[in-house]
């Protein structure tokens, strides 16, 4: 689990002159969002991504399940990885961490059907 970061961050914006935005989606433990509120937080992404160039980090309380489930749309969205590609690919991002690769991600099967059914573009 994540101890509160935000003053620490903002410190460490400031010491390298950087800008930081923190954003926040709910997404209740182990469950999915409705897919309209996915493609605001991807859309989220999208906009960081595209707008500033800058890095773009994503996790929940555990780094597991919702993390695993937003990656994974991401991944389909953009055609990186679609279906139980998207499953095989996260996996292959998190074997080398043998931290996260203990845990499935995403964590249970609503969560891993969002993902496979999540199409290019969505």
């Amino acid at each position: 689990m994540f101890a509160p970061y935000e003053d620490r961050l903002e410190r460490l914006a400031e010491q390298r002159n950087e800008i930081v935005e923190i954003q926040r989606h709910a997404i209740e433990d182990s469950q999915t969002p409705a897919p309209q509120e996915m493609e605001i937080i991807l859309d989220a992404i999208d906009a960081e991504i595209d707008g500033r160039n800058s890095p773009t980090f994503v996790h929940c309380s555990d780094g597991h399940g919702r993390t695993g489930t937003v990656i994974g749309c991401y991944l389909a969205r953009h055609g990186i990885a679609v279906g139980k590609d998207a499953i095989a690919r996260i996996g292959e991002l998190r074997a080398p961490h043998p931290e996260l690769a203990e845990h499935k991600s995403p964590a249970n099967i609503v969560q891993e059907r969002l993902v496979t059914r999540w199409k290019p573009d969505q």
